[in-house]
């Protein structure tokens, strides 16, 4: 597993004050402690600094090396992912985080999906869904262009037009990989599972029966909550209910 970011992270953090001792210290205790192997101290000044209003890809990505050295694999797990909404393209978190899935038990329950989707995921987190909305922008603007050319500029048109195709292409791609990351970074539902072994049940409460079995650090879908109990899918098939306190909610 690779070691804690550098504390200029910091800068990329959003902070809110505390009356006693300031985010900005909290984060670099933690970096303190982690160094000095005190991962159960460094995990309590991440998670203080996260408390009083700390987020960024630096804070998650630390504290999920620290829940690593603790034993705690569901939380470095949401932690990781949660860090990957903010730094994507980090070569240190996109290693842990192939470490991590490269021990999840429930790793061959989660179906492959379809090469041209799985390359468009895999496009789509490349960059955080504001970069695909800049570069979204950005190709709407080269698109209008191109077709204000296109229209204005009749004798030019046989000129223009491959260039407008060209444009109306890019437009569409950069529509469809920040509508994926979007999906995927905000407005879906993760968690990861917490207990070493936990039984999926056909309803929520502990008198359903028991379906199938998850372990700790599998990422799942959260459908809805209910009674203390959420409604969780890892494929089609394969949908249950497990106990709210079981998750981390990514």
């Amino acid at each position: 597993m690779r070691g804690t970011v550098s504390v200029a992270a910091l800068l990329l953090l959003t902070t809110a004050a505390l009356p006693s001792e300031s985010p900005s210290d909290l984060f670099v205790d933690g970096n303190r402690a982690y160094r000095e192997e005190r991962f159960a101290e460094a995990v309590a000044l991440y998670e203080q600094a996260r408390a009083c209003g700390v987020e960024g890809g630096a804070l998650y990505y630390n504290l999920g090396n620290a829940y690593f050295r603790t034993g705690d694999i569901g939380r470095a797990m949401a932690n990781y992912e949660r860090a990957r909404r903010f730094i994507p393209r980090d070569a240190d978190l996109r290693a842990n985080l192939d470490f991590l899935k490269g021990r999840t038990l429930d790793r061959a329950m989660v179906p492959a999906e379809f090469p041209l989707l799985q390359l468009l995921g895999g496009l789509a987190a490349f960059l955080t869904w504001r970069e695909w909305l800049i570069l979204a922008e950005i190709g709407y603007a080269i698109f209008l262009l191109a077709a204000g050319a296109y229209l204005l500029r009749p004798s030019l048109r046989a000129r223009t037009r491959a260039p407008l195709q060209a444009a109306a292409v890019l437009l569409v791609l950069l529509l469809l990989l920040f509508g994926r990351a979007l999906q995927d970074q905000v407005y879906m539902r993760r968690a990861s599972v917490l207990p070493g072994e936990i039984a999926v049940r056909s309803g929520p409460g502990t008198s359903f029966t028991e379906e199938f079995s998850l372990h700790q650090g599998t990422v799942l879908r959260m459908e809805r909550e209910a009674e203390g109990w959420a409604f969780v899918s890892i494929t089609p098939d394969l949908k249950g209910w497990l106990p709210s306190e079981a998750l981390e909610e990514i």
